[in-house]
């Protein structure tokens, strides 16, 4: 299984210290978003573009690397990592 981190409930909603995970099956990065959009299509909604790339807001980590913009892993194997973090900005 692929674990994935979310800053929120499995619903969608934020608060204060949420934390969900969800198991996902191995394999390329198309069908895991495929996964998660059909198990938790308003955590999809928010996280992921039409065309299955994190959205503004988000960064991605695989196994403790930040995986860059625009470059999703390709493929994901049992025993793999996702979180899922939002990015703040400002100055």
């Amino acid at each position: 299984m692929v674990k994935l981190t979310l800053p929120f409930s499995q619903d969608g909603k934020v608060g204060k210290s949420v934390l969900t995970t969800v198991a996902l099956q191995p394999g390329s990065w198309d069908t895991v978003v495929g996964e998660l959009r059909a198990q938790h299509p308003s955590v999809a909604e928010r996280i992921f573009t039409s065309s299955g790339r994190m959205a503004a807001g988000f960064a991605l980590v695989l196994n403790d690397d930040v995986v860059h913009a625009g470059h999703p892993p390709s493929d994901l194997r049992s025993g793999d990592e996702l979180y899922v973090i939002v990015t703040i900005a400002g100055g």
